[in-house]
């Protein structure tokens, strides 16, 4: 058995030589690669684009100079936020506030010419022109039956003309002034009045004249058509003086009943919401005369409160008897914005929105 052992053992000498040839090629071949990225990534690195449709290689012989510019949004200026390093967008150059100053001329001054130099002269950028006054008579042939039936037209086309040929200037702003209920011509023929003391007499304003009632559906509808006639004509703004019951003079001895309730604001409110809407078509402005000094009060006599004007006046004029500071909070109060560039204070001039006009009463 020893024998057989030792005739069939063959000592250890390591792995046959012939394997190491091949292992010395499998080295220099991943030399080789490693070399070529190294290459690869040292000179086309740059040029190797990552797209949505996968991996592309730009070749230097497949630039043109003719190739299309990205679009690119346009620059948006910035400035700096300040420490903070916030951006904040360029602010946009706010036009200056166009202040209204207006300046009341009379029917001879608009039919010879002179109207409108006489604005100027004053500083001012609007006309006032009364239209209708506190005796009924209007300035201009309405057409209107109830107009020919008081004998209120004026009997010429002279103002409506000159009104007319006024209106195709741009820089001047036209405004018609109205005396709304305070009408003798109205009073006198029993239409929608007069007003009656509490003793059954007749009542007088201060300087003698009538007034009728809001209540009345034939005097809003009358005067509701003057005020379109009037938009037609070419005014810009139709002011309406006297657009309630009165609130001047003995006021306190008229009566109340159906044609001046005790809530005369409902019936103020119905009339210069018909009149807003028979000017719905147009792009005239529609504003309110206030001259009770008690608008503040407990009682307004005219019943043209905070609330009816903010709801239903483009702008409201105000006369000196009226405080500015309080008519502002008031109209602000009750719903009107920016109701300080929509206050026109009549009287002297001054940095705001202004117009001089004759008193309130004036014929």
């Amino acid at each position: 058995m020893a024998s057989y052992y030792r005739k069939n053992f063959r000592g250890y000498r390591g792995r046959p030589r012939g394997g190491s040839l091949a292992l010395k090629i499998v080295i220099a071949l991943l030399a080789l690669i490693l070399a070529a990225c190294i290459i690869f990534v040292a000179v086309l690195g740059g040029r190797v684009e990552y797209t949505d449709d996968g991996v592309r290689l730009v070749l230097p012989w497949r630039e043109t100079a003719s190739d299309p510019a990205p679009d690119l949004p346009s620059p948006t200026v910035v400035i700096d936020g300040g420490e903070d390093g916030e951006e904040e967008e360029t602010p946009s150059v706010q036009p200056e506030e166009t202040f209204l100053r207006a300046v009341e001329v009379t029917g001879e001054q608009l039919t010879d010419g002179s109207a409108a130099a006489l604005v100027a002269e004053a500083g001012g950028n609007a006309l006032v022109v009364e239209m209708k006054n506190g005796y009924g008579r209007l300035s201009w042939n309405s057409d209107s039956e109830t107009a020919l039936t008081l004998g209120a037209n004026r009997g010429s086309d002279d103002m409506e003309n000159a009104v007319k040929a006024l209106a195709q200037d741009s820089e001047l702003w036209l405004v018609a002034r109205v005396s709304c209920f305070r009408d003798l011509r109205m009073a006198s023929a029993g239409m929608g009045g007069p007003l009656m003391t509490r003793g059954g007499n007749m009542w007088y304003d201060p300087t003698g004249l009538r007034w009728v009632s809001p209540v009345s559906e034939p005097v809003r509808s009358y005067l509701s058509q003057l005020c379109m006639e009037l938009a037609d004509m070419g005014f810009d703004e139709i002011l309406l003086d006297c657009a309630g019951y009165p609130y001047a003079g003995e006021v306190h001895v008229l009566a109340t009943d159906t044609l001046r309730p005790a809530d005369r604001t409902a019936p103020v409110e119905t009339f210069l919401l018909g009149v807003r809407e028979a000017l719905s078509g147009s792009d005239v402005a529609l504003s309110v005369l206030l001259a009770e000094a008690e608008l503040p009060g407990e009682e307004v006599y005219s019943g043209i409160t905070a609330q009816v004007a903010a709801a239903c006046a483009d702008r409201v004029w105000i006369t000196g008897a009226v405080n500015a500071e309080d008519c502002i909070s008031l109209l602000s109060a009750a719903g009107m914005t920016d109701a300080e560039a929509r206050v026109v204070q009549v009287g002297g001039k001054n940095d705001n929105h202004w117009a001089m006009m004759k008193d309130t009463y004036g014929e």
